[in-house]
C-alpha cells in the first residue's frame, strides 16, 4: 500500500544526496546500515554513528518549511533509488512522521519515468 498522507517534504539535487549518503554510511553500523536524516528549517542533515567506526554527519541545504522531523532508514536502499535515477535531477522525499513510510520520487514532472520507492523506516 502506497502512504497517502505524507504532508511534509523536501526536494534535494539526487547527486548531493547521494554523495552525503554515501560518506555518512562508512560510519554506519555494518549490519543495519542505518542512518538518520533530520529534515529541520531549510536544511536535510543526515548522520551515522556506530561504537566501532565513530560517527558522521553532513547537511544540504534544502527548502523545508515544516515542523521538524527525525527519521532513519537504510543507507543501501536509499543509495539505490539514487542510482536507479543515474543520480541526476531532483529527488522528492515525503514524510509523514518517524513512525510512518517514507517516500523518494524523481520531481521532475516531465519525466518518462513515474515510479515512487517506499521506505520502512528504522529506529536508531
Amino acid at each position: 500500500m502506497m502512504p497517502r498522507d505524507n504532508n511534509k517534504f523536501a526536494v534535494v539535487r539526487a547527486a548531493d544526496m547521494a554523495a552525503a549518503i554515501g560518506r555518512v554510511a562508512q560510519f554506519a553500523e555494518e549490519r543495519s546500515g542505518a542512518i538518520r536524516m533530520k529534515l529541520e528549517q531549510n536544511e536535510l542533515k543526515v548522520s551515522a554513528q556506530s561504537s566501532e567506526s565513530g560517527e558522521s554527519e553532513d547537511s544540504i541545504d534544502t527548502p523545508y518549511i515544516f515542523d521538524p522531523i527525525h527519521v532513519g532508514f537504510n543507507s543501501s536502499y536509499m543509495l539505490d533509488f539514487l542510482k536507479a535515477m543515474g543520480n541526476e535531477g531532483e529527488v522528492r522525499l515525503e514524510f509523514k512522521d518517524a513512525q510512518s513510510a517514507g517516500q523518494m520520487r524523481p520531481e521532475d514532472p516531465e519525466s518518462l519515468y513515474k515510479y515512487r520507492y517506499v521506505l520502512m523506516p528504522m529506529r536508531i
